[in-house]
């Protein structure tokens, strides 16, 4: 359950500033070609009890119904992702003929 609360909370807006203006944003961006991780978080369902159950708590198990890339993310986000600089790589390639750059 903390990986499912772990996606709302980067789907949450935070507030930031840029320049004068405050805008809101998640802190997840889920871009645009990724129709089946959107349509598998909108239809994500927890079991819930059958009949009239008023004396148990719900279910907090997600039904186990195409939900692969949520809990992909679910996982990638318990990692704590965290950005790395990229250094400048260094090539070592030299051209065989210089004069034609190849």
């Amino acid at each position: 359950m903390s990986g499912f609360d772990l996606i709302n909370e980067a789907l949450r807006p935070m507030s930031f500033v840029v320049g004068n203006e405050q805008k809101t944003k998640p802190r997840l961006t889920i871009t645009e070609g990724n129709d089946e991780l959107v349509w598998q978080i909108s239809h994500l369902r927890f079991a819930e009890w059958r009949g009239n159950v008023t004396d148990k708590d719900a279910p907090e198990r997600a039904q186990e119904k195409r939900r692969h890339l949520v809990d992909c993310l679910a996982y990638l986000l318990l990692d704590k992702p965290r950005f790395v600089d990229r250094r400048p790589r260094r090539s070592t390639w030299r051209p065989i003929h210089p004069e034609v750059g190849y």
